[in-house]
């Protein structure tokens, strides 16, 4: 509020700066009368640096806030945070207070000027430049200092006297408590407890030692406190003879208007905070299951635990009994069956324990293998056959593939495999598990035949047959030789010593190592008759060709006839031979020996 307006609330006593950062402002140098508008209504205000002595014997300077309200000269302000003082736009009366140089020259004109700007950030005020009452240097200087604070916000607070966090907190016996303390102090800071039965102790890499303890610290840092004991309003109280209160810290007074540090000054300063400790009490933990849990697959099981001491806890994990895990992790990730049984027990840092048995449900996976095909030749059709197990569903999607592309459905699917391809099945059950195997059947090619006839094949004579076979798998082949489809006894070589007649069809098959045969390759070979026979001592006949064979008679009253058949003309000439000859005996020797063994 305007100093006219408080000029009968004004004190002639100097402040002085005291314990927990508290200053007594003063009436200080003062400034012009600054004309403006607040609000929308015309307002005159009386401008002031108020005074503050400071503990090294120092004065200090602060400007005001919140025009609305009064000041209480020679009362106590508490330095407090910027969020905890409400001060609207701080960032920009910060920026003012380091441009201006008004507690150096305690110049009215400088005085007027920043108080009025800093109103301007924190109050909304806006001085007149048409109101004639208004100084032409004042609003020269009220506006460069609103352009230097709009363009150069100040957004880092300045670090605070003295400051004690957290103010209160507690934990169980047995546990220490750490705190955090901040100054702009260079010289040692006092610590002490209002109880004998907690002492203080240094923290190294946010751990207490409570091997040692200090009632000294210097500069900023962390201390903690320690009991054994349940205790409740212990004290800790921290203590500076000479720390710095920065430009721009906010002071506060409830009710009353706020200052901010306009100059730094020294002060003595203290700070305190409360501790205290609970009984303990054991632990409390659960478990929680897995997302899904299936049987026979790792799964992760959790511990969720709670203790007031806030300390680490043990974990031990048990499965049917058996302690599997030890130590810090709240997690086990095991695979279990559905007849396990999973528990945790958790223990404190004074040997407290908690326990929790885990009542996870789970599935079972679908369990497939795959029944090879009897026969398994590559590149012809074969029966495959799936077998699911499953003691969840007895309903299953099966699908098989074939290089990883769905070709089939069904638990029984007819494929055509080539060598090299993979063979694999999934079954999904009614929950949406999956399981799956990968075929391991082994087949074979089919082996190859071509036969080849004799080329010097005489009816009714042995010939050898030759059959050529080929085996894509490299393994040794046997044959099978068949004369008119009747197969030829021990025969199973690529040749074969074979007797046909005219018309005979030979014909081959080749099979390998695993009873697997070729197509057979069979032909009617085409061949040549014996020529006939002539006795000894006979005299050679002339001879016909009657229906394509060669027809010899003997001589008249001394030679044999022999012939190899004929038509009917021929057997009539033969019967007048015979008649001629008498007794002569009539010799025929078979043309064909046949061998159908």
């Amino acid at each position: 509020m305007a100093l006219a307006t408080l000029a009968a609330a004004l004190f002639a006593l100097s402040g002085t700066a005291n314990a927990e950062s508290v200053v007594q402002p003063n009436s200080g140098p003062s400034g012009h009368k600054v004309y403006g508008h607040l609000g929308g209504s015309a307002k005159s205000y009386s401008t002031m640096l108020f005074k503050v002595s400071m503990g090294d014997g120092s004065t200090a300077y602060m400007f005001c806030t919140d025009i609305q309200h009064y000041i209480a000269l020679g009362k106590d302000y508490t330095e407090t945070s910027w969020d905890s003082s409400n001060v609207a736009n701080v960032e920009f009366v910060t920026a003012v207070l380091h441009a201006t140089n008004a507690t150096s020259t305690l110049d009215k004109t400088e005085i007027a000027a920043a108080q009025a700007a800093i109103w301007h950030f924190s109050d909304g005020f806006e001085l007149d430049p048409a109101n004639p009452n208004n100084s032409a240097a004042v609003i020269a200087r009220y506006n460069e200092l609103v352009a230097y604070a709009t363009a150069n916000p100040v957004h880092e607070e300045p670090a605070p006297t003295l400051d004690v966090t957290p103010a209160d907190q507690s934990g169980v016996e047995g546990t220490s408590l750490i705190y955090d303390v901040t100054t702009t102090a260079a010289g040692p800071l006092s610590l002490s407890v209002d109880s004998p039965a907690v002492s203080i102790h240094p923290v190294s890499g946010g751990t207490c030692d409570t091997s040692s303890t200090i009632s000294q610290m210097t500069g900023s840092g962390q201390v903690c406190l320690a009991s054994a004991d349940p205790l409740s309003g212990v004290t800790l109280t921290v203590t500076t003879e000479a720390a710095t209160i920065n430009r721009g810290r906010v002071f506060v007074r409830a009710g009353n208007q706020t200052l901010v540090m306009a100059s730094e000054g020294i002060a003595q300063s203290s700070a305190s905070a409360t501790a205290n400790w609970t009984v303990n009490q054991p632990p409390a933990v659960s478990v929680a299951c897995p997302p899904t849990l299936v049987y026979g697959e790792p799964a992760t099981f959790t511990a969720v635990a709670s203790d007031d001491s806030g300390l680490p806890l043990t974990y031990r994990w048990y499965v049917n009994g058996n302690l599997v895990q030890e130590g810090g992790s709240p997690s086990l990730t095991t695979a279990v069956d559905s007849d396990d049984e999973i528990l945790v027990e958790v223990v404190d840092h004074e040997g407290l324990t908690a326990q929790a048995a885990a009542d996870c449900a789970g599935l079972h996976r679908p369990q497939v293998s795959i029944e090879c095909p009897p026969e398994l030749v590559y590149g012809e059709p074969a029966e495959w056959h799936a077998v699911v197990t499953d003691p969840d569903s007895d309903s299953h999607e099966i699908t098989w593939y074939v290089d990883g592309q769905p070709v089939a459905n069904g638990e029984t699917a007819t494929l055509t495999v080539q060598a090299g391809q993979s063979v694999s099945v999934i079954a999904v059950d009614q929950s949406g598990l999956a399981g799956g195997a990968e075929s391991e059947c082994v087949g074979n090619h089919r082996p190859a035949v071509t036969l080849t006839c004799p080329t010097d094949l005489v009816y009714g004579e042995p010939a050898t047959f030759t059959a050529t076979g080929s085996d894509a798998d490299g393994g040794e082949l046997t044959y099978r030789w068949y004369i008119n489809g009747e197969e030829v006894e021990g025969e199973t070589s690529s040749t074969a010593e074979l007797t046909i007649d005219e018309g005979d069809v030979v014909s081959v098959v080749a099979v390998d190592e695993h009873g697997v045969a070729s197509e057979e390759a069979g032909f009617s070979c085409t061949g040549t008759y014996p020529p006939a026979e002539v006795l000894p001592n006979e005299t050679q006949a002339p001879s016909t060709s009657v229906g394509g064979k060669v027809q010899t008679t003997s001589g008249a009253s001394t030679g044999t006839l022999a012939f190899t058949g004929g038509e009917s003309r021929t057997l009539a000439l033969a019967a007048a031979v015979l008649l001629l000859l008498g007794s002569l005996a009539l010799l025929v020797r078979p043309a064909v020996a046949r061998n159908k063994d």
